[in-house]
């Protein structure tokens, strides 16, 4: 076999198997992420806002309410809250505790921040996170950098019809939280 084509025969492999461990890693971190599969109760169900469809972030949070599985609601917020979102922090329209902390900076680092800030405040140590499917493992690796407890993962939606650019958008993100995204 001549160099240029052991060469080539080294290039190939290579493409093929970077191309393989990136649609593995697409596939395990923003189409079917791990998740917990029987949710049992914890100190707080805590909602990562944001996005074109949050508030079913928001619908599938209160669902979890509903259930027993929580004695407080809380929101990383942001002064920019959709009617949904701004009645869960008011709270008086609900038969639980609600709590909203604003994030600083306005991202999910910051809201895995201020979820520790406040868990902290609280005594928390389980917490339950609820964010879409595409969302849900960054969000739980920034958090747990943040939060010594136990987190358990919610997934409020399945983004299928936007796959494509959210996967896009969240391998960028994925980028900045591995190396730059610290508590």
């Amino acid at each position: 076999m001549t160099k240029r084509k052991k060469r080539s025969l080294v290039f190939v492999s290579a493409v093929l198997i970077a191309g393989g461990l990136f649609a593995f890693l697409t596939n395990r971190w923003f189409v079917n992420p791990q998740v917990t599969e029987i949710l049992e109760p914890a100190d707080a169900i805590v909602v990562f806002p944001g996005g074109a469809r949050e508030d079913v972030r928001f619908d599938r949070a209160l669902e979890l309410m509903d259930q027993g599985l929580a004695p407080v609601l809380f929101i990383a917020t942001d002064r920019d809250q959709r009617p949904l979102e701004a009645a869960i922090c008011d709270g008086s329209d609900y038969a639980f505790e609600t709590a909203c902390r604003l994030s600083d900076p306005r991202s999910t680092f910051g809201n895995a921040r201020a979820t520790a800030a406040e868990a902290s405040a609280q005594g928390w140590d389980s917490v339950i996170l609820v964010t879409a499917d595409d969302h849900i493992t960054r969000s739980h690796m920034l958090l747990g950098r943040c939060f010594d407890g136990r987190i358990q993962t919610a997934v409020s939606v399945n983004e299928n019809r936007r796959r494509l650019g959210r996967t896009i958008y969240e391998w960028a993100a994925m980028g900045k939280a591995l190396f730059a995204d610290r508590c």
